[in-house]
């Protein structure tokens, strides 16, 4: 809960601000929601009162904050399907029961990029030219030929299997984000719905 003096966070039970030092009975000690701002540097939420954001370290001057818009969003899965739906369209059942990537094993990165997928892309791709140039430099300095060849196209084929059947996973996350965004940018449901239809329009 917060001080009803200083609005510090102090422990619920608490019949003394740690702050200030003021006391208060319990009548007083009720919880409070917690205030949130965002942080002027790094544009995270963090709770009103902190000296220093928690995300990125900056220090919080009180009179430069704004308030986190207030959306009251329903955080039952039935609400979170309602914007999957709408995001995924037809291919929502497809994209939820996907359990592997053929498109991911064979094309690599390339499938990830093709659906928007830019940091699991870079990753994969990171990685595979990673074990080419470690294969080639080991060659180069102790031989092994053939078989080292085969160690790196192993390790190579270990993170494109796994990036396969994370395909899936990956798309919910991206789609989870832009459905964040569209929800704190919009109160009105019927906005929501249709920006979250466009945005899944935008990828395949």
């Amino acid at each position: 809960m917060q001080c009803p003096k200083c609005n510090m966070n102090i422990k619920d039970d608490a019949k003394i601000c740690m702050h200030c030092g003021t006391q208060f009975n319990n009548s007083l000690s009720a919880p409070v929601q917690k205030q949130m701002v965002i942080c002027p540097n790094c544009k995270a939420s963090i709770e009103l009162g902190v000296k220093f954001c928690t995300q990125c370290g900056a220090e919080i001057n009180p009179e430069t904050v704004s308030p986190v818009p207030q959306v009251q969003v329903s955080s039952t899965n039935a609400d979170s399907d309602r914007y999957l739906k709408a995001y995924f369209g037809s291919k929502y059942d497809s994209v939820m029961k996907c359990d592997f990537s053929i498109g991911t094993f064979f094309f690599e990165w390339i499938w990830l990029l093709i659906y928007g997928l830019f940091k699991p892309a870079l990753s994969l791709f990171l990685i595979a030219v990673g074990t080419d140039f470690v294969s080639s430099l080991i060659r180069s300095l102790i031989g092994g030929g053939d078989l080292i060849t085969l160690l790196g196209l192993a390790v190579r084929v270990y993170f494109v299997i796994q990036y396969s059947k994370d395909f899936s996973s990956f798309r919910i996350e991206k789609a989870n984000n832009e459905i964040n965004e569209i929800i704190r940018a919009y109160s009105d449901e019927n906005q929501r719905l249709e920006m979250c239809k466009k945005k899944g329009k935008s990828w395949l």
